[in-house]
């Protein structure tokens, strides 16, 4: 994996079910790698279903983000 500055882990947005397939070594990997970034983990969501579920508060969420 390239390494990435503070500043540009920043500017990332990860979002994770906390019923999603690969969380348990994503998270290992997000404080080796990516100790910078903000991780949201969705309880009680499986993968991607967050988005699904709530693809208008998502799109405010992600617009939100953009902005700051």
């Amino acid at each position: 994996m390239h390494v990435l500055t503070d500043e540009q882990q920043a500017k990332l947005h990860l979002e994770y079910g906390e019923k999603d397939f690969d969380l348990g070594i994503s998270k290992k990997a997000f404080k080796k790698y990516l100790p910078k970034v903000d991780v949201i983990i969705r309880k009680g969501y499986p993968h991607c279903g967050y988005f699904s579920a709530n693809t208008k508060a998502y799109i405010e969420e992600l617009e939100a983000f953009m902005s700051d």
